[in-house]
C-alpha cells in the first residue's frame, strides 16, 4: 500500500510497482489507508509522514495496533531527528526521504517486499511462451510460479491460492488484466 497526500507521489510509486507485478492500493490521506491496510493487509505499506488530517505517524501507531510485524516504509520531505526516533520506536522497516531518487525507493521496496523469504507468484499473459520463460527464471530462483493464460484462469488460481506477487498482462482476451484487477479489489 502507498499513503502519500501527494497524487504524484502515490502515482510513481504505484506504476513502478505494477510494472514488477505487484498490486498496489493508494491512500491521501490517514483515515483511508487505515481502512485499506485493514481490508487488504499489504505485504509492504509506504507511508508519508506529513499528511493533513491524521499524521503518518498517528497512522502508524494505529497499524502497529493490527499488526506489530507488518513492514512499513516512511518517506518524508524533512525528517527531524525526534520523528524519526519516533518512527524507528515503531518498528519501520526504513525512513527515506522524498529527494531520495525513485531508483533508490524502488530498491528498497522491492528488497523489502524479498525479506519474507520465498514468495507464491501468479503469472498471467496470453503469451505462453513468455509465461513458461517467466515461470523457468522465477523457479530457479526459488519461488512458487503458477500460470494462467487469460484472466478468467488467474481468478480460479487466486480462489484456490492467493499468491503474494502477480505479473499481470493488462490486455489479454476473454478477461482483461484490468478485470482481474476491478475484480480483486
Amino acid at each position: 500500500g502507498v499513503v502519500d497526500d501527494e497524487r504524484i507521489i502515490c502515482e510513481l510509486l504505484q506504476q513502478v510497482l505494477t510494472q514488477h507485478g505487484h498490486t498496489v492500493f493508494t491512500a491521501m490521506e490517514g483515515k483511508q489507508a487505515l481502512r485499506l491496510f485493514w481490508e487488504e493487509r499489504p505485504h509492504v505499506t509506504v507511508l508519508d509522514l506529513s499528511m493533513p488530517g491524521l499524521s503518518g505517524v498517528e497512522v502508524l501507531t494505529e497499524i502497529r495496533k493490527l499488526d506489530t510485524t507488518a513492514p512499513v516504509i516512511a518517506l518524508t520531505r524533512h525528517a527531524s531527528e525526534t520523528r524519526q526516533d519516533a518512527v524507528f520506536r515503531l518498528g519501520v522497516s526504513a525512513v527515506l526521504r522524498k529527494t531520495a531518487g525513485l531508483d533508490l525507493i524502488e530498491g528498497i521496496l522491492l528488497s523489502t517486499l524479498e525479506e519474507k523469504g520465498p514468495a507464491s507468484i501468479l503469472v498471467v499473459d496470453d503469451e505462453p511462451a513468455l509465461c513458461a520463460m517467466l515461470s523457468k527464471r522465477l523457479t530457479l530462483n526459488g519461488y512458487d510460479v503458477r500460470t494462467a493464460f487469460n484472466g478468467t484462469e488467474a481468478l480460479a488460481i487466486i480462489e484456490r491460492h492467493r499468491p503474494r506477487l502477480m505479473l499481470l498482462d493488462l490486455y489479454m482476451p476473454i478477461t482483461s488484466g484490468m478485470e482481474v484487477v476491478r475484480t480483486l479489489r
